[in-house]
């Protein structure tokens, strides 16, 4: 039963802060229905095999003639699947679950670090940040469903004596659905923000938000929600 508690409460935490892997990628919203299943199967085996271990309090004897204490073997059974399962889950994700990035790890003053070459849309040098520190990182990643379509990418230059830190993240995520738009939304974002009313009119697009505390944009296509952030003002021309 404190296991499938466990397992519960980690299925309501996917659902309302995951939402984005789990709309567009397909291979993960069947992993998490499948997990969904067992759970509830799971469950069902629990609270039986519980009412059964409360009925042998009582009478011991004539529950176990019954066979009734397969219950408990069945809901043993089913949590075992499920650990199972998630193991494989886990395995299949930590070899395939990065996108085909392939890193460099390096050390930089101590710290082990993974740098990432994917060629990448946008750049730092085409929004005019020369990179001129000693590490270099770029990373896309992409998935598909046929509910909605994702793109993050970020690219950062570092280290160096007379350099900080320079980057530029982003992310498209693109629904014909504005009800999977909406759902997103927040978490894609989710930052006290304020109209620019004059950027949205340059840039041809429904709305754009510019948040109060880190500066990052949200702009609002027909079909697409992309949020940039930089270490460039990005309301610059």
């Amino acid at each position: 039963m404190i296991l499938n508690a466990l397992y519960f409460a980690a299925a309501i935490i996917l659902l309302f802060f995951d939402k984005i892997n789990l709309l567009t990628s397909l291979s993960y919203l069947s992993s998490y229905l499948v997990f969904l299943i067992l759970l509830a199967i799971s469950i069902v085996l629990s609270i039986k095999a519980f009412m059964w271990a409360l009925r042998c309090r009582k009478n011991r004897k004539e529950e176990t003639e019954k066979g009734n204490y397969r219950s408990l073997d069945y809901s043993t059974l089913s949590t075992s699947i499920m650990l199972f399962f998630l193991l494989v889950v886990l395995i299949i994700s930590s070899i395939w679950g990065n996108g085909g990035s392939k890193g460099e790890r390096v050390n930089i003053n101590g710290t082990s670090v993974i740098l990432y070459s994917d060629e990448v849309p946008v750049s730092l040098e085409t929004i005019g940040i020369d990179a001129k520190g000693a590490y270099r990182t770029q990373k896309k990643e992409e998935r598909k469903s046929p509910f909605a379509e994702y793109i993050h990418v970020y690219d950062q230059s570092f280290g160096g004596e007379e350099t900080g830190l320079e980057y530029l993240s982003y992310s498209l995520f693109y629904s014909p659905y504005s009800l999977v738009r909406s759902i997103v939304e927040n978490e894609i974002f989710g930052e006290s923000a304020i109209l620019d009313n004059g950027l949205s009119k340059d840039l041809g697009v429904e709305s754009v938000e510019i948040s109060t505390v880190s500066g990052k944009l949200l702009i609002k296509g027909k079909d697409s929600l992309l949020t940039i952030s930089s270490s460039k003002d990005l309301t610059e021309k």
